[in-house]
């Protein structure tokens, strides 16, 4: 229903999504904001779309992993630019 993909979004990206907001029974609503808000806020690309997780057949699970995989990379490029600044900060006081 597109919930728990906005809820991994925005646990990547806090704030990104409004999950309080959702409705399951808004099922491809929902998966276009979590497409959407990967894209914007952690530059996820787009490797899967809203018909392909909507389809019969579901869709191949390899495909769903490969893009679930780009949030971990996500997540550490995001963690790693946090450091970063933070380091920043730290030496220039």
């Amino acid at each position: 229903d597109g919930v728990a993909l906005c809820h991994l979004v925005d646990a990547c990206a806090p704030g990104s999504v409004d999950c309080s907001r959702l409705d399951p029974a808004q099922r491809e609503a929902n998966l276009q904001l979590a497409f959407a808000a990967a894209e914007q806020h952690l530059g996820v690309p787009p490797l899967l779309d809203v018909d392909d997780m909507t389809a019969q057949p579901p869709p191949d699970e390899r495909s769903v992993m490969t893009y679930v995989s780009e949030f971990q990379k996500a997540y550490q490029r995001r963690k790693q630019q946090q450091q970063q600044q933070q380091q920043q900060q730290q030496q220039q006081q």
